[in-house]
């Protein structure tokens, strides 16, 4: 009797060991709110925007390249910011995977980016990205711009070049300076990406022995560039705008008189003061 009995207590105890050491079953597994969780992070939907260009002329249509995931039943749209709030608002329904064209804006920098909606509902947006879109602003423009101290010589009026009558807006220049003289417009805070222009001497200038006009666009992260051209004729060149800050260089070559280059162009800005 006494032996059942230590027999029985061994037993007893040795059961109660095991149920200790055996873990839970429920334990181990995720609880299921985790699962769910988990579960709809993976089928988030997500939109990703690529400009295809971030400059582009004023007006002229514009490409971007669209991503979607899990794009069932998903509507994608193109926003942009407007208004002096810049606030985001649909401009066109675009493609959920692939390229799109949407029409052009005015003048400016934009952000855009996507909206994603399904059933109704706004369920993902995309990193915004930046445009630039540039218009043109004539040197009469931009000089007569009260902020800009940077101009010199800002006169219309017309000379005789050769057999021809050549109109223009600024005039500047210095004697054999070459690239490397006084500028005649300075820019610190440009919003332009280049400038097309018109130039040359008047036939008195010629007569007194200058022999030729240049021009040089200096900038602070760009090689330079220059253009020059004889005396009665009239030279054109257009110069890439990379940096913020530039000089415009006029110079004369030859006998001199003091006799200033006469110009005219254009620049291609995407604010209306040429300013950033």
């Amino acid at each position: 009797m006494r032996l059942v009995s230590i027999l029985s207590a061994c037993a007893l105890a040795i059961g109660v060991t095991a149920a200790a050491s055996t873990p839970h079953a429920s334990a181990s597994a995720p609880p299921d709110a985790h699962r769910a969780a988990v579960s709809a992070k993976a089928k988030a939907t997500s939109v990703t925007l690529t400009m295809v260009t971030r400059e582009v002329a004023a007006g002229a249509p514009i490409t971007v390249d669209v991503k979607t995931t899990q794009a069932k039943g998903v509507k994608v749209f193109l926003q942009r910011t407007i208004g002096t709030k810049k606030a985001f608002t649909d401009i066109g329904k675009v493609k959920k995977n692939g390229a799109s064209t949407v029409v052009g804006v005015p003048m400016g920098k934009y952000l855009f980016r996507l909206r994603a909606q399904k059933h109704g509902k706004t369920v993902a947006v995309s990193t915004p990205k930046l445009l630039f879109s540039y218009g043109d602003l004539t040197a009469a423009q931009y000089c007569a711009r009260t902020e800009h101290t940077g101009f010199s010589g800002c006169d219309s009026d017309t000379i005789s070049v050769g057999s021809n009558v050549f109109s223009y807006t600024n005039y500047g220049g210095a004697y054999e300076s070459g690239p490397d003289g006084d500028p005649s417009v300075s820019a610190q805070k440009s919003s332009c990406r280049s400038l097309t222009l018109d130039y040359a001497v008047s036939n008195n200038a010629a007569d007194d022995g200058v022999a030729l006009a240049g021009v040089a666009l200096a900038q602070e992260t760009a090689d330079l560039q220059s253009a020059t051209v004889p005396a009665r004729q009239v030279g054109s060149a257009t110069f890439s705008i990379s940096s913020p800050a530039w000089n415009l260089v006029l110079w004369t070559e030859g006998d001199d008189n003091g006799y200033a280059v006469a110009w005219r162009g254009t620049f291609s800005c995407y604010t209306s003061t040429g300013d950033r």
